[in-house]
This record gives structure tokens, sequence and C-alpha cells, in this order.
């Protein structure tokens, strides 16, 4: 098991990161259905109700990323960058065709709820809210958006370096993995290589831990 909820400052560490998680959703976020259209960038997360636990072990997470390559194969979809965390998700992508990018979510999310439930003796929705998304247009927010996203487990305080983080795609960024789940579009258009974005990564490290994302991409 990846989280154990007897190690109590794992825990501490998913209290922080459901404390910036309400600031952010002080401003809910949606997007409109008119403005999906091919091309569109967009960020999707969500979180779960008080200190429920949307992943108990390994085996939760695999299910979830299984359930979201098999959708994408048949919405085409490039996947920038994503983090599965015990208590939220982020993901970050862009339209490839004329299907709506957020019905990507609309089986996986309702199946794994359905399935969840049964294995854990539970009833009702596990989320917090519907499914939160963001239009990202500009440069600057999409590389701070990346680096938020990788930078996740440490704000959590789950893990010292980004790359100890199984369930993100930062290990497909510095290329130490191969998985599917990554398109190097932002890496290669925007960074001199692998060893450019681990730099970036670093220096944005203490940023990360001392500011929401709404603050970070204010500033971007």
């Amino acid at each position: 098991m990846l989280f154990d909820m007897s190690q109590e400052n794992q825990y501490r560490g998913l209290v922080t990161s459901r404390r910036a998680c309400d600031k952010c959703e002080k401003n809910k976020m949606k997007i409109k259905q008119e403005q999906y259209h091919k091309g569109i960038i967009a960020h999707f997360y969500n979180r779960v109700v008080h200190n429920e636990l949307l992943f108990r072990t390994d085996k939760d997470y695999i299910q979830f990323l299984l359930s979201f390559k098999k959708s994408i194969q048949e919405i085409p979809t490039s996947v920038y960058a994503y983090c599965l965390m015990p208590n939220h998700f982020h993901f970050f992508l862009k339209q490839n065709s004329t299907i709506l990018l957020y019905k990507i979510f609309n089986k996986i999310l309702s199946s794994y709820v359905q399935k969840y439930n049964i294995k854990y003796s539970r009833k009702g929705s596990i989320f917090a809210h519907p499914l939160q998304s963001k239009l990202v247009v500009d440069d600057r927010q999409l590389i701070t958006l990346c680096k938020y996203i990788h930078l996740n487990p440490v704000k959590a305080g789950l893990v010292n370096e980004p790359e100890e983080w199984e369930f993100s795609n930062y290990r497909e960024w510095i290329g130490v993995r191969h998985g599917e789940l990554f398109d190097d579009f932002i890496l290669k258009n925007n960074f001199c290589g692998t060893e450019d974005y681990i730099k970036s990564i670093k220096e944005f490290k203490q940023q990360i831990l001392e500011k929401t994302l709404l603050e970070l991409l204010d500033e971007s």
C-alpha cells in the first residue's frame, strides 16, 4: 500500500493539501460547453469530501489510470501533465478532436465511484464538487501549471522529490520512464531538454510550498 493511514506525517500532508484546495475552490470553475473545441487546453481537477481518500491502495491508482488510458483511446487527447493524489487529482489536457474533452471523465468517475463504494462499503459520491475545469491560454501559465501538478506530492509532504511519486507523469518528463500518458509538446517548446525542466522544478519548489495555485498563476 502506497498510503498508510497510520503514517501521521503523511496524513498531515494531506490535510495541508486539502486546505490549499479549499482556497482554490472558493472560486469554483467550470468551462462552458460552448468553449470546447478542437485544440482547447484545459486543467481538470477535483477532490474528495471531508477527510476521505480517493485512492487507498496502489491498485486504486492503477485502476483509475487504466480507465483513463482506455478513455483517451476513444477520445483523442494530449496528456501534458497529470498527478493522482490520495485525496484529489489533476489532469492537464488538450482536446484533439471535436469530441468534448470533459467527456473523458464522465464514465471514468461514475464507474470508479461505484466500484470504490462496493470495495470500501460506503455510499454516495466521494467527490466534493462536480468536475472542476479551467481553460489555459497563456504560455507562462502552461509552464506554471505543469510544475505545480508535478510538485503536488512535495507540497503535500508525501515525498521529498517529485520523481519519488509514482502516480504522475513527471518521470516521463525527465526521461526515466516511458509511459503512454505523456505528450512532450510543452517540454520541447519551452525547455532545453529534461535537465532544463529539472532545474526549473528545483527553482520553483520553494514557491509552491508557500503559495496556492491561484497565486502562482496570477504571477505567471
